[in-house]
């Protein structure tokens, strides 16, 4: 996939309309935030919305989306192993 920026990604997801992302970019100017944070401030998008569209830009996954992908129970795993995912995952 080509790259798209992460305004028009969004309207075309449907996430965020037209109006929305031109009300967004203005306050980008006045403010000089990032996009991603404006959208969430302005209440547009959620910050897992976000997320997900800046994994798709870039092509790709979160922990958080790897681990929904690969769910594994800790407790059938080995102590050691079980200790190295929970902190590299935090959970």
């Amino acid at each position: 996939m080509a790259y798209m920026r992460l305004g028009d990604l969004l309207v075309s997801s449907s996430v965020i309309t037209n109006e929305q992302m031109e009300k967004a970019l203005g306050m980008q100017k006045e403010t000089k935030e990032r996009l991603g944070d404006v959208l969430i401030r302005a209440g547009f998008i959620t910050e897992q919305q976000l997320i997900e569209a800046l994994e798709m830009q870039l092509g790709v996954e979160s922990s958080g989306s790897l681990i929904a992908r690969y769910s594994v129970s800790l407790t059938s795993l080995t102590g050691t192993t079980q200790n190295f995912l929970a902190i590299f995952f935090g959970t």
